[in-house]
């Protein structure tokens, strides 16, 4: 996907949260308010004067912050770290005790000498809180908890503001990090519209293609169905999808029912998801708007291309952009997509 340069990302998002700009936005063809979450920033932290801290306890702040972007860790988790070292700790403000680290009980120190400095310990940490499951939405002190396998599940919650208030101090401002973090949630925004306004997707290098058919392959359907296929297709888009992908039925009666069943079962990837903007050749590609309780499915050829029914001609099969869907006259907005039938 191509990236946005820095000065027009900070713009853009400048423009998005400036007063008077939601009448411009409104107007804007194509735009589903609440269409996809951008994806979590991994936020880049600078030294900067923090009321009730010292500069030492800035210093390991940051370092705790900024230990996160080896490990990909995003902001939510970046301030639970802040958190607990706060409680811990006092972001190393307290004296040391034995046994104990920047984080809490440390049993690979137990003598409390030759502990890790702040960013190996924090990156330590981040390791841990990875591997608990569900922890970005579980409440910040059960995500601690669980990482740091203390007594008290409940001991961290009261630092929560305060990490809040520490983390916007090192990561906001007219500085380098504060720039660099603003570009970073602009491009996020920008990715995120691509994939449901603009039609444009990611490319999917993990799974080159799911379902039964190669992508040549599956061109070749699509263009003989689209030549060959006849006026009787409207209204039976979850059954086009199907019967590209070599079977007679769907088993589903509309694209809503099977959308639904998949999300159900676990098996959709959501466009909040890590790889919800990255379809491989062969997906189903799930629409909705709010005048159509049935939705629409399509599939997907890759390149940014999708063989549909309906869109490019009314009632028979045609291949072309995705944006059709989301910025043509149909104004739909992108769910995520599915393996046919929901297999992996």
């Amino acid at each position: 996907m191509n990236r946005l340069p820095l000065l027009a990302l900070v713009g853009t998002l400048l423009l998005a949260t400036s007063p008077g700009s939601a009448s411009a936005a409104s107007g804007q063809s194509g735009v589903h308010p609440g269409a996809c979450k951008p994806s979590p920033t991994v936020l880049t932290a600078a030294a900067a004067p923090v009321p009730g801290l010292s500069s030492a306890q800035v210093q390991t702040g940051t370092a705790v912050i900024n230990a996160a972007a080896a490990l990909h860790v995003p902001e939510r988790g970046q301030t639970i770290a802040v958190m607990t070292a706060l409680e811990a700790s006092s972001l190393g403000g307290s004296a040391p005790r034995a046994g104990h680290g920047l984080f809490g009980p440390d049993p690979d120190h137990p003598s409390g000498t030759q502990q890790p400095d702040a960013t190996g310990a924090a990156q330590d940490f981040y390791r841990a809180l990875t591997k608990v499951k569900g922890w970005q939405n579980l409440p910040p002190t059960l995500a601690a908890h669980a990482a740091e396998r203390n007594l008290d599940p409940e001991v961290y919650a009261r630092w929560w503001p305060r990490a809040v208030t520490v983390v916007n101090a090192l990561t906001t401002g007219s500085g380098t990090a504060g720039l660099a973090n603003l570009a970073a949630r602009a491009q996020a925004v920008a990715d995120c519209t691509a994939a449901t306004v603009d039609g444009r997707f990611s490319v999917n290098g993990a799974t080159p293609y799911v379902g039964p058919f190669p992508a040549n392959v599956l061109d070749a359907r699509a263009l003989d169905l689209a030549e060959k296929g006849g006026s009787g297709w409207f209204d039976r888009c979850q059954n086009f999808v199907a019967v590209l992908a070599g079977r007679p039925h769907s088993g589903y009666s509309t694209a809503l029912d099977a959308w639904q069943t998949f999300e159900g079962a676990g098996v959709a990837h959501e466009v909040t998801g890590d790889d919800g903007v990255a379809p491989p050749v062969g997906a189903w590609l799930y629409y909705r708007d709010s005048t159509n309780p049935a939705g629409h499915v399509v599939t997907y050829l890759g390149n940014g291309q999708i063989a549909s029914t309906d869109v490019f001609s009314h009632g028979r099969v045609g291949v072309g952009p995705a944006s059709a869907i989301t910025d043509g006259p149909w104004h739909m907005q992108y769910l995520g997509w599915a393996a046919p039938w929901g297999q992996e």
